[in-house]
């Protein structure tokens, strides 16, 4: 499986996406495109020891980022060289799996919309921290409903994953 991730997505990016997909890659053996801003994402691995690339990783360079307060209805032509609307375009081209982003949640659903590529998706699936007084956890809905999963869709998805 090969998943392309938005190294540049979310509070915490570039730094948590990159050692996330350094681990994931180490752990499982999974191959992965680390879209973003290739200057950024080498000086995370730096501060962190890391030398080389985990076989199986990559990096393709993308010079914007979308941003929280992007209209998300714009960042398809707005935003063009975007780590997320490439990572998406990528995906589009068949050249992943899976396109992974803790971005803008409502830019990634619409880019994926009219980018072209939601038409494969099977689920979309979003996530949130949760914390109890003992411990912290991830609360995942993977619900999928007409928007994210047309009938055509899940045809497609059905023929991808045959």
């Amino acid at each position: 499986m090969k998943i392309i991730l938005d190294a540049m997505g979310g509070d915490n990016a570039p730094e948590a996406p990159v050692l996330g997909a350094v681990e994931a890659a180490k752990t499982y053996g999974i191959e992965i495109v680390l879209v973003g801003r290739g200057e950024d994402v080498l000086a995370v691995l730096k501060k962190h020891g890391i030398d080389n690339l985990p076989e199986g990783m990559e990096i393709s360079n993308a010079d914007d980022v979308v941003d929280m307060h992007d209209d998300p209805a714009s960042i398809i032509h707005k935003r063009k060289n975007s780590s997320m609307v490439i990572g998406l375009k990528m995906l589009a081209d068949g050249l992943g799996d899976a396109f992974v982003s803790a971005g803008s949640t409502g830019a990634l659903l619409t880019g994926a919309t009219l980018g072209g590529t939601i038409g494969g998706a099977i689920a979309t699936i979003t996530g949130t921290s949760v914390a109890t007084g003992t411990a912290v956890g991830t609360l995942i809905g993977a619900g999928t409903t007409a928007a994210a999963c047309t009938v055509q869709g899940t045809e497609a998805a059905a023929r991808q994953l045959a």
